[in-house]
């Protein structure tokens, strides 16, 4: 079974996969979410062949200096979240998905 080697991105966003150019696709979106609790997003189309990376962070609502946001899992169609904070409060999360 032949591998596939991913080279670096070029300063025009495309990634090449064994030669042939693939258009790299940015998603964003918020999701509420409840203190100590996952939530799952589901992308509004799903990525054509994956789900490269999703980078989460807090946005508005019960967020302090020891609020953190992570990464769970992710697949072409979605991710999941999940969200502490010491306020216990629900707070908002802003994602961005990268993938092709």
């Amino acid at each position: 079974m032949a591998t596939s080697k991913i080279e670096k991105p070029d300063k025009y966003s495309t990634v090449k996969l064994n030669t042939t150019q693939l258009d790299v696709i940015i998603k964003t979106g918020t999701v509420s979410c409840s203190d100590g609790a996952d939530v799952t997003v589901t992308f509004p189309a799903e990525f054509p062949t994956m789900c490269w990376a999703v980078i989460a962070t807090c946005g508005q609502g019960g967020f302090n200096s020891a609020s953190t946001v992570s990464v769970k899992s992710k697949t072409k169609g979605g991710c999941v979240l999940h969200q502490k904070n010491t306020a216990s409060a629900a707070m908002t999360i802003q994602w961005v998905a990268i993938g092709y």
